[in-house]
């Protein structure tokens, strides 16, 4: 091999290897990312939904159970909800409405009330309050913004 084909082959490998370096480098910034991504979504997701105890109210919408039919294990206890689609709810994301102790799922929701929007087939608390309308019109043969009629 003369001279000129040895050089060649140095920058050929030198060529190679700097490639080399350069895409390992890429790849582990690249998972550094995701990492630090899957993190802050970890971070946001982890923000802890209960409503209720789970042994006198629903963790998942803080409703006062009314008997203890509706219930599933989650971190080896029994914990009890006001109505299956809760129970589906939690089992979706146990950890958003279940913490691993009761005594820490107590600590965690005391002093928080039931959601006042209805939940489910549960009726809204009743507040007294009665709605005014507001439209011009009737929706059907009036626009309700306007009052104008509706061709």
């Amino acid at each position: 091999m003369n001279l000129a084909s040895r050089k060649l082959a140095i920058i050929i490998s030198l060529l190679l290897l700097s490639g080399l370096t350069v895409t390992s480098f890429a790849q582990k910034s690249a998972k550094r990312k995701a990492s630090a991504k899957v993190a802050k979504v970890a971070t946001v997701e982890a923000k802890f939904l209960a409503q209720g105890d789970g042994i006198e109210s629903c963790p998942v919408s803080g409703d006062k159970l009314e008997n203890k039919t509706h219930k599933a294990m989650f971190f080896g206890r029994e914990v009890y909800f006001c109505c299956d689609d809760c129970v589906a709810t939690a089992k979706k994301n146990p950890e958003l409405y279940v913490k691993k102790t009761a005594a820490e799922q107590i600590k965690a929701v005391q002093g928080m009330t039931a959601k006042p929007e209805a939940h489910h087939d549960h009726a809204a608390p009743a507040t007294g309050i009665v709605a005014k309308f507001m439209g011009k019109g009737d929706g059907i043969e009036s626009c309700p913004v306007t009052g104008e009629p509706i061709d």
